[in-house]
C-alpha cells in the first residue's frame, strides 16, 4: 500500500469526484486539512455533518502529524471514509459492538471503492487507443443496428 497525500484543493477535487459517486452531489461538503491538535477524535480524518440541511466537515488529518500509524496515509480513502458515513447515516447503532460493525463496514467499503476506481484508472492507461477507438466504433454500430431495427 503505497503513500497517497494529497493536497487540500486535491481533497477538494476528489470529495467532488465522489460526491458524485455516491450521490452526495446535493450536499454542501468542505473538506480541510487539519493539525492532530485541532481534530476532537484524534484520528486520520472525522466528519461532522447535519441530516437536515444536507451539510458536512471533512477534515482530514495533516501528514504532517502522521507518525504512530503502521499504514502509509492515504488521504483520499480517509475522505471516502468519512463520506460513506453519510451514506449510512441513517443506519442506527445502539451498542458498542454495533457502531464497531458499522465501522469495520465503512472502512472496507472505503478501500474497496477507492482501490476499484485507481484500478480502472490504472488499466485506462494501459489500453491502446486504435483498440479503443475500435470498441468505441462497434458499440456505435451495433447501437445504431439495436436502434434502427
Amino acid at each position: 500500500m503505497a503513500e497517497k497525500i494529497l493536497t487540500e484543493d486535491e481533497l477538494i477535487e476528489r470529495c467532488g469526484y465522489w460526491q458524485k459517486r455516491l450521490k452526495l452531489s446535493d450536499w454542501d461538503i468542505k473538506v480541510t486539512i487539519k493539525r492532530l491538535s485541532q481534530l476532537s477524535k484524534r484520528g486520520c480524518a472525522e466528519i461532522d455533518y447535519w441530516l437536515d440541511s444536507e451539510g458536512a466537515e471533512v477534515s482530514i488529518l495533516d501528514p504532517l502529524d502522521y507518525t504512530d500509524y503502521a499504514d502509509p496515509q492515504d488521504m483520499e480513502q480517509g475522505l471516502v471514509h468519512e463520506l460513506i458515513h453519510i451514506v449510512f447515516a441513517h443506519w442506527e447503532t445502539d451498542g458498542d459492538l454495533e457502531k464497531l460493525i458499522k465501522e469495520q463496514a465503512t472502512e472496507r467499503v472505503s478501500w474497496a471503492l477507492v482501490n476499484l476506481d485507481r484500478e480502472i484508472k490504472y488499466k485506462a492507461t494501459q489500453l491502446d487507443p486504435e483498440q479503443v477507438a475500435k470498441a468505441a466504433e462497434e458499440i456505435t454500430n451495433k447501437r445504431q443496428e439495436v436502434i434502427g431495427s
